[in-house]
């Protein structure tokens, strides 16, 4: 693995810093997570008590018609979604309330030619803004490419215009190092503040039926820098987001069908997953997940967030 030497001493206090002067995460954070399964409340944001893990449906910006996959906040803290329609559809850009969760724009399809929307338009499994760099990152899922998705985007949110960057390459021992596709399934993918991109993928060619593995990867190349096996193999995971506070990953698990199977789980970087809400409501919903923090304790979080990008970059200068 190569997490360990990731950070600095200076950049593990700048985050220390900023976690101890802001206020904790039950009083100025909630949880919005997306749902896809296909059933009255599909396409509805969900919100989860981040103290008690208790959901309620807030809204439904599809207005029923579409399943949400991707659910993240850009840098003026606007609230974005993806939609799904099944296999073979492709995704429009939303922009969502996310006080309540109500439609505010339909931005249109999401593609690569202005020319042509409809016919370069592409399937998105997530978003992910890179605070770093001030870019909203879209991944591809497999739900119209018979090759497996796993292509990075950059998309403007004005227009849905999207701008290819990489294809996922992971070096997988089971099969010669290549494309994403070979052997993995698409999962979520999320930038911690420091400019680090995580991605869950399943690995199909562990075990039996697959496992389900934690990689991060480079932003610019699509290339694997480390990864790790998880300990819940069940179904995959599907969304993925970054605790501002703690920078710490959670991971959404969505699989229609399958009883105890759905729910918010945290990721530690060794694999170990924790259950934080399981998913009741209809059963296996969630498909991604946001955390929305109050803006005064967000501008405390920059401060120390940005001596954490700093001492990233000087020692990979």
């Amino acid at each position: 693995m190569k997490i360990a030497n990731k950070t600095s001493i200076a950049a593990i206090t700048g985050m220390a810093i900023a976690f101890m002067a802001a206020p904790g995460p039950a009083s100025a954070l909630s949880i919005l997570a997306s749902s896809t399964k296909n059933s009255a409340d599909r396409g509805a944001v969900v919100g989860v008590d981040p103290t008690s893990g208790a959901r309620t449906i807030v809204d439904d910006p599809t207005g029923g018609s579409e399943g949400l996959t991707g659910l993240e906040l850009d840098g003026a803290r606007n609230l974005w979604g993806t939609t799904i329609n099944g296999f073979g559809s492709t995704s429009r850009l939303l922009q969502i309330d996310a006080g309540t969760g109500a439609l505010i724009n339909d931005v249109g399809f999401i593609h690569t030619n202005s020319a042509d929307v409809s016919g370069s338009s592409l399937s998105i499994g997530d978003l992910a803004y890179d605070a770093t760099t001030d870019r909203m990152f879209a991944v591809t899922t497999n739900t119209s490419d018979p090759v497996g998705g796993g292509d990075l985007y950059t998309v403007d949110t004005g227009s849905g215009l999207a701008t290819f960057v990489a294809q996922i390459t992971l070096d997988n021992p089971n099969d010669a190092a290549g494309p994403f596709a070979h052997s993995y399934s698409s999962g979520g993918f999320a930038f911690k503040a420091d400019g680090s991109l995580w991605f869950t993928g399943y690995d199909i060619t562990e075990g039996p039926f697959g496992t389900n593995m934690l990689f991060e990867i480079d932003a610019s190349s699509g290339l694997e820098l480390s990864r790790v096996e998880l300990d819940r193999n069940i179904a995959i995971f599907h969304g993925l987001g970054v605790n501002p506070y703690t920078q710490e990953l959670y991971a959404t698990e969505a699989s229609s069908g399958s009883p105890g199977v759905g729910g918010i789980y945290h990721v530690a970087l060794d694999g170990t997953t924790t259950l934080v809400s399981a998913d009741t409501l209809d059963g296996n919903r969630f498909s991604d997940i946001v955390f929305i923090s109050e803006p005064g304790a967000m501008a405390v979080l920059a401060l120390g967030f940005a001596g954490m990008t700093f001492f990233r970059r000087r020692r990979a200068g």
